[in-house]
Formats: structure tokens, sequence, C-alpha cells
């Protein structure tokens, strides 16, 4: 079963498994963003108490993060490699490690066994015909993931919207796993209010026709995206997808013709938000996710035209 050549049909998993699976000392990865498999999860915390030095790898995480209770420390403790609020409480009081590094750098430290990994679980959608899973609407990181870690743990969620781009999975390259429908987890989109708008109009002013944009999700960032819908011909390029980018392609702004790259298709290397933006990923080939090595990498950033990235910050420093 820990092969990742293994051509075994992957097996239903019990709890009672986890202890052969999870060895003391292992590492695992958890599935990022909007595609944590939570089902998973739960199961694995029922078997907390067999399980010793165990350590959790992960970015963002949305929903609960239960793993970071006390009781779990020495069982279970969290390597987080985005400082999501889930995670920082049990940073502060010593029961969990942050490891900083660029989001492009991280598929490397995967890969090339600086950070090794004995067991992936990811959500995935059920397979199809030809036997193939779709990681849905997170390849970021899980990419490297998947083909790296000797044991893949699925959640097949018949609701994770099968997804184009390198999210394809192999049903056989799964180990175990348990069938558990649920809904992704949904980001409010903020309400705008006149700063926002204001803000929004002189940064509008700035981004020209055929730009290659980056959007984030924060109130001014989609009062941004608004302020853009009159602009023509414009492209996607981005690390996260949200509600703010999908606007511009409802709105027919962005057409992906003039990006100098990747000409007619939205890249992104993960997905969050309304199950609106869900819905428009599922099944839509002009939607590509990619892995974060190769989305945010910035050789593969220089190659847009006119690329215009908005975010937000919680600390600018005036001085440089």
């Amino acid at each position: 079963m820990a092969s990742k050549n293994r051509k075994l049909p992957p097996q239903p998993l019990q709890p009672a498994d986890w202890p052969t699976l999870v060895r003391p000392g292992s590492r695992i990865f958890l599935g990022s963003y909007a595609a944590v498999p939570a089902a998973l999860v739960d199961s694995l915390l029922t078997q907390y108490r067999e399980l010793v030095d165990v350590e959790l790898l992960h970015l963002l995480t949305l929903g609960d993060s239960p793993w970071g209770d006390a009781r779990y420390h020495g069982h279970l403790n969290a390597n987080s490699l985005y400082l999501g609020p889930g995670v920082q409480q049990a940073l502060a009081e010593g029961r969990a490690d942050y490891t900083p590094a660029y989001a492009f750098e991280i598929p490397s430290l995967l890969r090339q066994r600086i950070l090794p990994l004995d067991v992936a679980l990811v959500q995935v959608t059920p397979p199809d015909k030809s036997g193939r899973c779709s990681l849905g609407v997170s390849c970021d990181i899980t990419r490297a993931a998947v083909d790296t870690a000797p044991i893949v743990i699925a959640q097949v969620n018949p609701r994770l919207p099968r997804t184009s781009g390198e999210t394809r999975v192999d049903w056989n390259r799964i180990a175990a796993f348990i069938e558990a429908p649920a809904e992704l987890p949904e980001i409010p989109i903020p309400a705008i209010d006149e700063i926002d708008e204001r803000i929004a109009a002189h940064v509008a002013l700035l981004v020209e026709n055929e730009s290659t944009l980056r959007i984030g999700s924060t109130a001014p960032s989609l009062a941004i995206a608004h302020a853009l819908r009159e602009h023509t011909h414009l492209g996607i390029h981005s690390d996260r997808l949200g509600d703010g980018l999908l606007t511009l392609i409802e709105s027919g702004a962005v057409t992906n013709k003039r990006k100098g790259q990747h000409a007619g298709e939205t890249v992104a290397a993960y997905a969050v938000g309304s199950r609106r933006l869900y819905d428009h990923v599922d099944g839509n080939k002009k939607v590509v996710f990619l892995p974060s090595d190769y989305v945010n990498h910035p050789a593969t950033i220089a190659l847009n035209r006119r690329m215009v990235a908005v975010a937000g910050a919680q600390q600018v420093d005036l001085t440089g």
C-alpha cells in the first residue's frame, strides 16, 4: 500500500487503519484552501492517541483547524507554511511550527525531499470513466504532494468541481479512501464602501487595456475588479481565483487573448470564493489550474503582458 507505483485498487479506509498508515515521526500533508479533506482529518483525530510525533504540513486551510487543539500536542503537531488563523494560537503557545517560504519554492521542498512527505491527505472527485479523479479547486502545492508522497489517502467528494489543468490523479495512485460528500467552504463577498470605490477609481486609471491581472479578495480588490469592467482584452494569471476576477470574466472584460502565454485561458493555482465561482470552474476547460511552482514563479509571471498584481498587505514599510 505504500508504493507510489502501486497498481492495486484503493481500499476503503477504516479509522483503525490510521496507526498502520501513519508511523511515529511521519509527516502528513493536508490539502489546501477550499479543498481541505475535513472528513479525513476528523477520522484521523479519532485515533490520535495511537499516533506519536506526527507532523501535519499545510498551507492556509479554510474552515476549522481542530488539530491545533492542545489535546493533540505530542501526537499531531502542525507545521504551517502559511500563518493562518487556525494555528496562530498553537504557534504562540509553542505547540506548532511556522515554516515561511515563497509559494513557488514549496513544491521543490517536497520534490527534493527537503520536507519529505510520508502521507498526503487530499480531496478528489470520484473517478471518471478513464479512472481519473480531479484535485478540484486546489492544484497549488497539492500537485507536488500527490506526486511525491508514498501514500495518498483521499476524501472522495462528488461536490468537488472537476477542473482542467494539472489536477488529474489516477484512481490507482490512491491507497485508501473514504466517500464523504461535502459542500466547499465559501468566502463571504465583502461589502464595498465609498472609500473602496475611490481607491478603485484611482487604480483603474493605472491599468491599461490588454493587461494581465492578479487581484485579491479584499473589499478594495473587489471594487477594483468592478472598476475594470469596461476595460478590454484583459487576462488572468493569478495564484488565487476569486469572485472579483469572476466578475471580470462574466462582464466580458477578460478574454485572455493578449496575455503573451496561455492564450484564451485563465490560469490559477487555486480557487476560493462563492458557490457561483466553484460552479464556474467545474468542467470549464478555459480555466486551467496549474502548480504553484509554475503559476507563482517570477520567471513565469514575467512572460505575461502588462502584468498587474493587486494585493492587500498586513504591514507596509514606508521607508523602503
